[in-house]
């Protein structure tokens, strides 16, 4: 039997409003056993670093390998031992954490690996904690401390991304003088979050957005290969469902690209396939299409 990596990303920049939250709608269990006694590999990948998405993974049974902080960090989910890290060096991380604390006029959020550094967050620089990272705070399982300068970080060279929340409009601006400034040295991305009220892209220049930014070489896809490598699978082998920004390399690369029914318009442009939204089961559905041979 020819071994294939089924590969998929999870909508998860919400909190669900309740911990029954069903995510097994989306996925649809039956699917995902008749998927593992066919030979896929289910691996998810997700923006969300461990510790905010353990739940999703426990409640759904994901077993094998997860890619988490979107292909930063790699984790057994047998162990929960991290297995492949994406750091970024001090150099960039200085300079680039008080330029966003100046612009932005609140704190900064260095991610880092808990199972090295103790914590999840280490929030950097003046001000204070935007509204929206409250709010996320508020909802996770997540441990922060907080520093006034990037110097003062007792695991400099542990940062697996920088993020900094903000409205689009000033967005727009930030990611402007980002780019000037280190350019091809970091691999970054912007788009909307919905928070507490619900606000998101209808808003235009007030809806909040979010800025990821990582080592110049880390993404999704980047993890998804390196995975797929260690098990000597080739990329014709491999298919991924996405629904956002952050999705576009795996969804171009892979054998097979999916797009959710509610990804977003540039995701959908490249995909080879569309499936259901996420509400609709949209990855036990594609499952389904692979395993029936359609796809």
């Amino acid at each position: 039997m020819t071994y294939t990596i089924f590969f998929f990303f999870l909508m998860m920049r919400r909190p669900p409003r309740s911990t029954l939250f069903p995510y097994t709608t989306l996925f649809r269990s039956e699917a995902l056993k008749l998927a593992a006694d066919a030979g896929l590999e289910i691996v998810l990948c997700t923006g969300r670093s461990l510790a905010e998405a353990t739940a999703i993974v426990n409640q759904v049974g994901l077993a094998g390998t997860g890619i988490f902080v979107g292909g930063a960090v790699t984790v057994d989910l047998h162990t929960f031992k991290t297995i492949r890290r994406c750091k970024m060096a001090p150099e960039i991380v200085y300079p680039l954490a008080r330029l966003l604390n100046d612009m932005a006029g609140h704190r900064v959020l260095l991610l880092k690996d808990r199972s090295i550094v103790g914590v999840d967050y280490r929030l950097v620089g003046s001000g204070e904690i935007d509204l929206a990272s409250q709010w996320w705070f508020a909802h996770m399982p997540v441990a922060f401390d907080m520093i006034d300068n990037p110097e003062d970080d007792l695991h400099p060279d542990e940062t697996v991304r920088i993020s900094i929340v903000t409205t689009a409009g000033k967005m727009r601006k930030l990611s402007h003088a980002v780019h000037e400034q280190f350019g091809s040295r970091i691999f970054t991305h912007d788009f909307p979050v919905t928070t507490a009220d619900n606000n998101g892209r209808h808003l235009a220049d007030n809806a909040i957005h979010l800025m990821e930014i990582f080592h110049h070489d880390t993404n999704k896809w980047t993890a998804l290969k390196a995975h797929a490598q260690s098990r000597s699978v080739t990329v014709s082998r491999i298919a991924a469902i996405g629904d956002e920004v952050n999705d576009l390399h795996m969804i171009k690369n892979a054998g097979l690209g999916i797009a959710m029914a509610n990804a977003v318009a540039d995701l959908k442009n490249i995909a080879d396939q569309h499936t259901n939204s996420n509400e609709e089961s949209g990855v036990a559905t594609a499952i389904n299409h692979i395993l029936a041979g359609d796809w």
